[in-house]
């Protein structure tokens, strides 16, 4: 029973992550290497630049550069 307790949430928020990543218009495959890539070395107070919305932003910054 608490298997399912735990993975019910924990499915519903990597839905919601594939849902932006299809909102935003991101490579899901190309947001996950980031993420995974980057999570160790991101500051918990920054957390949020790893989401989809905030991957594209820096995208779009690191081709003006």
């Amino acid at each position: 029973m608490s298997f399912e307790k735990d993975c019910i949430p924990r499915a519903a928020m990597t839905y919601s992550f594939f849902a932006m990543c299809k909102t935003e218009e991101v490579n899901l495959q190309q947001w996950l290497k980031y993420v995974f890539d980057n999570i160790m070395d991101t500051n918990i107070q920054k957390i949020y630049d790893l989401l989809p919305k905030n991957y594209k932003l820096s995208l779009a910054k690191n081709r003006k550069d």
